[in-house]
């Protein structure tokens, strides 16, 4: 599959659930189809050096599970990067969402759990004009999703991440600020979930 091979890592910090470690407060698992405004903020911190990326990475599955492998699909939004990585699959489309330009990626992906093959979609918009503060309205990026076949109404997001994906380096890159609420009140603050 095109795209740059996969990254040394994904440190970050999340509101929802990963591996069944849940923080609370964040009405996470949600269905997608009952979202009103789901919001999210997160101020990096950055260095020009080595090849990375500063992301969000979305997750959703086709059930309101929360310590399984999702089956739905995994969201990224690229805010900055350095160096040539690229996302996972194929260049699809240049779309304006957020006030900005972002390059679409998609590719499905699978892995081998416990003998049983698990599939999702891998979705990744990147912006032309990178930043390192973001506040992101979800559902902007799930509505293109879902126009384009790839995320379904029925399914559930279950965690919101902030972090990186480091390739080669990584000291000097962090998630300052983080913050996610579901009606459309995330601001630059305190961090509001874990580690």
């Amino acid at each position: 599959m095109p795209g740059s091979p996969a990254p040394a890592g994904y440190p970050s910090i999340y509101a929802g659930c990963h591996w069944g470690n849940c923080s609370s407060g964040n009405g996470l698992p949600q269905q997608v189809s009952s979202f009103t405004n789901p919001q999210s903020h997160a101020d990096f911190t950055t260095t020009g050096d080595g090849k990375w990326n500063a992301s969000y990475d979305i997750w959703f599955n086709t059930k309101p599970s929360t310590n399984v492998v999702n089956d739905g699909e995994e969201l990224m939004i690229w805010a900055n990067r350095a160096g040539s990585p690229q996302p996972y699959g194929n260049k699809v489309d240049t779309v304006w969402l957020a006030g900005a330009n972002w390059d679409v990626w998609y590719g499905p992906q699978s892995s081998v759990v416990d003998g049983v093959t698990i599939t999702w979609n891998t979705v990744s918009y990147v912006r032309h004009e990178p930043v390192d503060s973001l506040t992101v309205n979800i559902k902007d990026f799930t509505n293109d999703s879902i126009a384009r076949g790839y995320l379904r109404p029925s399914w559930y997001m279950t965690s919101v991440q902030a972090g990186f994906e480091p390739w080669v380096g990584g000291p000097g890159l962090g998630v300052k600020n983080f913050s996610y609420t579901p009606d459309g009140s995330a601001s630059a603050g305190a961090s509001t979930a874990r580690r």
